[in-house]
């Protein structure tokens, strides 16, 4: 988990590891459709998920990996901006809000780590697709 969430403690993963629960998807599975007001941070333990648009024609946007999450723009209360498809078998690790806040009660400063940690895994996406399309659009 501190792989993905890199700034949270020994101590909050211990705590959360408690609390998440662990499914896995077929491949076509939708994990978190598009448009919906999920409650949980996924984690991907394994695997490959398609990000796609609906409101694109089921535009594919991307793919994530093990050690990659989505989900988090739910838990401010936003929709899900894609749907994420698993792509071949995905397990992953479902952090529903409920406990996250849980422990922004019993530790203050966990929100500061959790929201550190979910800062650096979002730019590390745009950096992918920034690496993607940069070279691509030099082309046109």
């Amino acid at each position: 988990m501190r792989d993905v969430l890199r700034f949270i403690t020994s101590d909050d993963e211990a705590h959360l590891r408690h609390e998440v629960l662990r499914l896995t998807y077929s491949p076509g599975d939708t994990i978190l459709r598009e448009g919906t007001t999920g409650d949980v941070l996924v984690l991907i333990r394994r695997g490959r998920v398609r990000m796609e648009s609906r409101l694109a024609c089921r535009t594919v946007v991307g793919e994530l990996y093990a050690g990659e999450l989505f989900g988090e723009s739910c838990l401010v209360g936003e929709e899900a901006p894609v749907s994420f498809v698993a792509l071949d078998e995905v397990e992953v690790d479902l952090v529903p809000r409920v406990v996250l806040e849980a422990r922004m009660c019993v530790d203050a400063t966990f929100e500061t780590r959790l929201y550190r940690s979910l800062t650096w895994a979002l730019a590390g996406r745009v950096r992918a697709v920034s690496d993607v399309l940069v070279p691509s659009l030099a082309l046109v």
